[in-house]
């Protein structure tokens, strides 16, 4: 589970850095909010990936989007009401990420 996880959010990640640096090279501080992005997104992807490694993949999808949420939060600053509400709806989105994840082509 962590294995795959781990190697999910890294290459997710990747992909989306590597974009943003051929399109907006120098604009370091976007580099790193899309390797974030990138790194929730493959979080929520890897039950997607390999449904047999999690034994509850909607409740690690919802875990995993109120804890990046939450860490979210904290980085850009935010008061206890901005962490509630970051959590809030990055949870929403591991809940959907089944959903919304068949946008992405090949998934």
């Amino acid at each position: 589970m962590i294995k795959v996880t781990l190697y999910t959010s890294l290459i997710v990640a990747s992909l989306f850095s590597i974009l943003s640096l051929i399109f907006y090279f120098g604009d370091w501080s976007r580099l790193i909010y899309v390797f974030v992005m990138g790194l929730f997104i493959g979080l929520v992807l890897a039950p997607e990936i390999e449904p047999k490694a999690f034994k509850k993949p909607w409740l690690f999808q919802i875990l995993g989007g109120a804890i990046f949420g939450i860490i979210l939060a904290i980085f850009f600053g935010f008061e206890i009401n901005g962490i509630i509400a970051l959590a809030g709806i990055f949870a929403f989105l591991g809940f959907t990420a089944s959903s919304w994840l068949k946008y992405f082509h090949g998934f």
